[in-house]
């Protein structure tokens, strides 16, 4: 990157920081008098030596320095305002395309990429941290059900389970939809609220009942969990990988589940 870029990328950053504690009134006014102070600073090194000394300095420096005072106090405010305001709006088009980007749209958790993204920030979100459970969850039959009661019941199923899964964790770690009807899900604090957590995740969405969209059944649904302890030697994404061995275990002797709908095995 040039000299110059990194100027204007230090100006710009300089520039918002203004804004995030002052408000935009307030870095426009701190702008301005720091224009005006700058603009009346140079006038003076300038002119003084030219008028220093003669007849009617004053008068002769008069005109400098209210030029010096007004130019700014009126470009000043207007490009600084224009400029935060335009900085602004690129900041939230960024934040809007970083959601979009780490957000799944059809059930509203964060995608593979915000998952990892969430995983990353976990110390310093929970500093205090000393439990960590790491899980991997998948709804059983999903195939079925979508062949059996078409995609919007596999849809309605998924949206169901994250909300489900989502609602157990709260807010002390991050779940994700790694792909299909595969989730991920992170919890960490103390080793009581962890195992609470667990013990919530696990009722809330091994087995549960939701309607089917557009008809009068309600279907029965089964997922199964892989879940461990992060160990200290070990990173998240190696817990995660020891967690996925476990819940394919777990689908292994969970091949007797079925989908029921209505009381009716499909």
């Amino acid at each position: 990157m040039s000299e110059k870029r990194q100027q204007h990328k230090l100006l710009e950053r300089q520039l918002m920081r203004l804004y995030q504690h002052h408000g935009l009134i307030g870095a426009v006014i701190l702008v301005t008098v720091c224009s005006v102070v700058t603009s009346v600073a140079i006038t003076m090194a300038v002119c003084w030596p030219l008028y220093a000394g003669s007849e009617g300095y004053v008068q002769g420096l008069a005109i400098p320095l209210l030029l010096a005072i007004v130019v700014p106090s009126i470009c000043a405010p207007a490009a600084t305002l224009v400029l935060v305001c335009l900085m602004q709006r690129l900041e939230e088009a960024v934040e809007a395309a970083t959601r979009l980007a780490t957000t799944d749209v059809l059930t509203g958790v964060a995608n593979r990429r915000g998952f990892f993204q969430s995983i990353e920030r976990l110390d310093i979100d929970f500093p205090d941290a000393t439990t960590c459970l790491v899980g991997i969850l998948d709804c059983d039959r999903f195939k079925q059900l979508n062949d059996s009661l078409g995609h919007a019941a596999g849809d309605a199923a998924l949206i169901e389970l994250a909300r489900r899964l989502q609602s157990a964790v709260e807010r002390h770690g991050c779940v994700g939809r790694l792909g299909g009807d595969e989730f991920g899900f992170v919890v960490t604090g103390s080793d009581t609220l962890v195992r609470n957590r667990e013990c919530e995740i696990e009722e809330q969405c091994q087995r549960f009942t939701m309607d089917v969209p557009e008809s009068k059944h309600s279907v029965m649904l089964h997922s199964s969990i892989g879940a461990v302890m992060q160990n200290q030697e070990e990173t998240i994404e190696q817990a995660l990988a020891r967690a996925d061995r476990q819940l394919y275990a777990t689908k292994s002797s969970n091949r007797e589940q079925s989908v029921r709908v209505a009381g009716r095995v499909v």
